[in-house]
């Protein structure tokens, strides 16, 4: 398992239900941040998932594996008597001025919400749909930050993988926030371990008990032939004697 190479993210659930993130990790390739906001719909085939606890305890993320829920990003077993679903993680929602860092290439829509007319025109052209780079994003987020002063005008942003799961995205965002869609994907962490090859030692042809002490701890066996009156003898002291 690949739990070290990761920092695992921490959650906790606020008064109205709200699951935040308390301690920053990544899971499904989308970094989060202290101070984000999961959104949560019907869980879907082996989607990531928020468990909580039954009775004390803080929220965290998993998935229903074939035997059942498993912690992430750790592959830990979960007892379903411990730990209920609460919901899929569809979405990741933050405040506009903590940007899209993490979010990389994806599709932007945007809302803008304002009282006049020459103003929303104005704003509409500074705030377009499509595809950006994480920078640009980033860039997209900060102006929209500071739009109520400078403009007297909210925006609301979301981002997918397309443009369609972009606009479908955008109708539930509150204006002054973003929403980043999870991208469809497997989780990062192996469940069922690596093969690691090496020079281990081959399968013994039989079983332990058929096999000598030599050949159970591959001893090498010297042979042993005897001395013949016509073989030289080695001296002590270095010197060839013969017999």
């Amino acid at each position: 398992m690949v739990t070290h190479m990761f920092q695992i993210p921490r959650l906790d659930k606020t008064a109205d239900s709200t699951i935040v993130v308390t301690r920053w990790g990544r899971i499904d390739g989308v970094l989060l941040r202290v101070g984000d906001r999961l959104v949560l719909g019907p869980p879907v085939g082996d989607s990531l998932m928020v468990l909580l606890p039954r009775g004390y305890g803080r929220p965290m993320l998993g998935r229903r594996g074939p035997n059942g829920l498993v912690a992430e990003p750790s592959g830990v077993p979960v007892s379903s008597q411990r730990w209920r679903v609460a919901g899929a993680v569809t979405a990741v929602e933050r405040d506009l001025e903590r940007g899209g860092v993490g979010a990389g290439e994806c599709h932007v829509a945007c809302r803008v919400e304002g009282h006049d007319i020459a103003t929303l025109a104005r704003a509409r052209s500074l705030f377009n749909d499509g595809a950006l780079s994480e920078r640009d994003l980033i860039h997209l987020c900060s102006r929209a930050a500071v739009a109520p002063e400078e403009l007297n005008i909210r925006v609301a942003i979301s981002a997918a993988a397309d443009p369609a799961a972009a606009e479908a995205l955008l109708v539930e965002v509150p204006a002054g926030a973003i929403r980043l869609a999870l991208p469809v994907q497997r989780s990062e962490v192996q469940t069922h371990g690596m093969v690691v090859p090496g020079p281990w030692q081959p399968p013994l042809p039989s079983s332990p008990a058929q096999l000598t002490f030599e050949e159970l701890y591959d001893i090498p066996v010297q042979q042993s032939r005897a001395a013949t009156e016509d073989e030289p003898q080695q001296s002590l002291f270095g010197g060839r004697e013969t017999a």
